[in-house]
């Protein structure tokens, strides 16, 4: 829980903090469990919107690219989704993109010019099970979230059903 608030403040104190902030890791140990949730509510809360974003790339270059993307977009979170239990996520990119703090600098895509985008944002991560470096593991604060279900995307009993529009309608 404490992790998760965190997550929920950090976008809106981010500025009053000097230096590079942990990834926080949203990990389950099956799928349905409720991660992308839980990010989509910390979004909808800070932006008034679900979460934009997408799986990590398999290539490091992509996952350069897919970063500098996000940070350029000025979107206040940047999630990466999925992390593998299969492949350990060992990302040189990742580590070092949430430790450059306040500006990230990479190559502008086709030109031998660099560009560089403030890195203020909220980086999320999520996954079942996930592998990950010490490089990555170090960087992260684990947020477990274990339903203690089969099938947990079959649960049925929740206070708000449709939590997302609930919180919009709220927030």
């Amino acid at each position: 829980r404490a992790h998760m608030v965190a997550a929920l403040l950090l976008p809106f104190v981010r500025r009053l903090i000097r230096g590079p902030t942990p990834i926080h890791l949203f990990e389950a140990p099956a799928e349905g469990s409720g991660k992308n949730l839980l990010v989509n509510l910390v979004s909808v809360i800070v932006t008034g919107a679900a979460v934009t974003g997408g799986s990590i790339p398999e290539d490091e270059d992509e996952v350069r690219k897919k970063i500098g993307a996000e940070l350029a977009s000025g979107r206040p979170l940047l999630v990466l989704d999925n992390a593998d239990t299969k492949k350990r996520l060992d990302s040189s990119a990742i580590a070092s993109a949430t430790t450059m703090w306040p500006e990230w600098s990479d190559r502008l895509l086709g030109h031998n010019k660099t560009f560089s985008v403030p890195n203020d944002v909220l980086w999320v991560l999520t996954g079942n099970n996930p592998r990950l470096s010490r490089e990555i593991a170090r960087r992260c604060v684990s947020a477990r979230i274990d339903p203690k279900l089969d099938r947990p995307w079959l649960r049925k009993d929740f206070r708000h059903p449709d939590l997302l529009d609930w919180t919009a309608a709220k927030r």
